[in-house]
């Protein structure tokens, strides 16, 4: 993100705790004016949409923290991911069966991961 915006097609990870507090490094204003808010801004005005996946949703999207980072984010599609959902409306839940996601290849035995990385470590 050296031009501190998402680019198109970009897909930018975080750990949804880490980002989850109030006080923490990537959410709140410094000088170099690189947070996640100002991001997402700059990434709105090239008319991108966000689109935000939280895994372990049933953890990490109840709190009022949580609340207001996702309205902070104002993505376009929020998808909830949980192996163990709580839900108060059951037309919210998909189901996949196990056979479709391997089809799709969303299931893989292993990736490679940095092909050509060597360890210069002894």
């Amino acid at each position: 993100m050296d031009d501190r915006k998402i680019n198109e097609n970009e897909i930018i990870f975080f750990n949804w705790e880490s980002i989850n507090k109030a006080a923490n490094i990537y959410i709140r204003d410094n000088e170099q004016d690189f947070n996640l808010s100002k991001v997402l801004e700059r990434t709105k005005e090239e008319g991108r949409e966000i689109i935000l996946v939280i895994d372990e949703a049933h953890h990490h999207t109840t709190s009022e923290i949580s609340q207001g980072l996702i309205q902070m984010i104002g993505p376009k599609l929020t998808i909830e991911v949980s192996a163990t959902p709580v839900l108060k409306d059951p037309d919210d839940m998909v189901s996949v069966a196990i056979e479709e996601v391997k089809k799709e290849g969303m299931i893989k035995k292993g990736i490679i991961l940095n092909d050509y990385f060597v360890n210069f470590i002894q």
